[in-house]
């Protein structure tokens, strides 16, 4: 059984890059994006094997990460590696 990586903001730049080195690590990944659909390449990826599976998760909604996590804990049981990469652009004066 391989051990079960989830992380967020997984559709381009270092989670992409993550998604990717810990699947042809032999982990299975479970890559989170607010709008899957719109993130071409991390499908490819999940298209690629079996080892990439995608979910939606908005990590600004408690109700989505309790729907997401719950679903992940039900298909696989376990979490053994978090990597929350999931963050916000902000322009100008903070």
């Amino acid at each position: 059984m391989s051990s079960v990586a989830v992380i967020t903001g997984a559709s381009s730049g270092i989670g992409l890059a993550t998604t990717r080195a810990l699947a042809a690590a032999g982990w299975t990944v479970v890559a989170t994006a607010r709008r899957p659909a719109a993130a071409h390449a991390l499908r490819e990826l999940a298209a690629e094997g079996p080892g990439v599976q995608l979910k939606s998760l908005d990590v600004t909604s408690d109700e989505s990460v309790q729907e997401c996590i719950g679903s992940i804990l039900a298909e696989l049981g376990n979490i053994d590696l978090l990597v929350n990469n999931a963050g916000a652009g902000h322009r100008g004066t903070l």
